[in-house]
């Protein structure tokens, strides 16, 4: 086989510039620092290499969401701090206006002082992020969440959603307490239940605020008033304490009862029709702080008029229409436990 010089001048010109491919090749590795650059370097090293990129971007992102719930937890602390020191403010004002020294004039600086706290506290309650989102809206943070209507009230336009952050593999954070939650659900007292003075409470008898010793317990007694009533004894005894509350068995005894008539003319009636309210008439004794007194129910609506269970006559109890006699000629009275 012939060769000529023309092709052999191209192979070796072929050779010089394979040779020169490679060594630009390893320098752009040495300019790198790094062994494999393209998939074709080593097809199992790209892989892993690229499992690990998508593992760090990941990673920044959770870093970024820690600090984006962290800048969103710090200006809700720093609003309720705000919020704190303008409801001390009202407090502060609401006891020195209760003093009776104090003139009308002084009284009306005050209102307009706590007009202004208030209008200083709705807007603490519509504060906004960096973002311009409303912090206290729930998920709807392009809602103004506080508006006040044609009525002069202010009424909540959030919901009661509750961001989360999440800063790594299963574990989220809240970066956002709802405005329902912090200005509209505010528990009383100490947040499980309140303890108040009866208004004919005439003595010098104390109540404490109280406590709960088992709230799985109390759980079914969330919406009853219980009171308690104490009587002067009889004699040199000692006084009598008596509780009474809303359950079926806070009270004992019998009594005759009959629907003696229904005014199907009184503008009230549907609220206690049984064709609008359920399939039956429901008549409840409501035991009030007075022992042997009762309120009267009718299918939820409750009389003005009081029942006296130690009266043995027939008495009468007309609400919203319907009319009813109550008589315990028995003997045996109605009356708390």
């Amino acid at each position: 086989m012939r060769i000529s010089s023309q092709m052999f001048f191209m192979r070796n010109t072929t050779t010089v510039m394979d040779q020169q491919s490679k060594l630009s090749e390893q320098n752009i590795h040495l300019a790198s620092q790094k062994r494999v650059l393209h998939g074709s370097d080593d097809p199992v090293a790209i892989a892993t290499i690229q499992r690990l990129k998508q593992d760090l971007s990941i990673g920044e992102q959770f870093i970024k969401n820690g600090e984006m719930a962290q800048s969103a937890n710090e200006l809700s602390d720093t609003s309720l701090t705000q919020s704190i020191n303008i409801l001390q403010r009202v407090r502060e004002l609401m006891v020195s206006g209760s003093n009776g020294t104090m003139s009308e004039a002084n009284r009306e600086v005050i209102a307009v002082e706590l007009e202004n706290l208030r209008d200083e506290l709705m807007g603490v309650a519509n504060t906004k992020d960096g973002n311009s989102q409303y912090i206290f809206a729930g998920f709807q943070v392009d809602t103004k969440p506080f508006q006040k209507n044609e009525f002069g009230e202010i009424t909540y336009q959030g919901d009661s959603g509750e961001r989360e952050y999440r800063i790594g593999s299963g574990v989220s954070i809240q970066g956002n307490d709802s405005g329902a939650k912090l200005f509209m659900e505010i528990p009383e007292g100490n947040g499980t239940f309140v303890s108040e003075l009866g208004s004919n409470n005439s003595g010098a008898g104390v109540i404490s605020e109280g406590t709960v010793v088992d709230k799985n317990a109390a759980s079914d007694y969330l919406d009853q008033d219980y009171t308690i009533a104490m009587t002067d004894p009889t004699g040199s005894g000692e006084p009598d304490y008596s509780v009474y509350g809303l359950k079926e068995d806070a009270v004992t005894g019998s009594a005759n009862i009959k629907i003696s008539s229904i005014d199907l003319s009184d503008p009230n009636i549907a609220s206690v029709d049984p064709t609008n309210v359920g399939d039956s008439v429901d008549i409840t004794f409501i035991a009030t702080a007075n022992p042997n007194e009762f309120n009267i129910s009718i299918n939820g609506q409750v009389s003005s008029d009081i029942y006296d269970a130690s009266d043995t006559t027939t008495q009468e109890i007309n609400i919203n229409g319907i009319s009813i006699e109550i008589d315990n000629a028995d003997g045996n009275p109605i009356g708390g436990d």
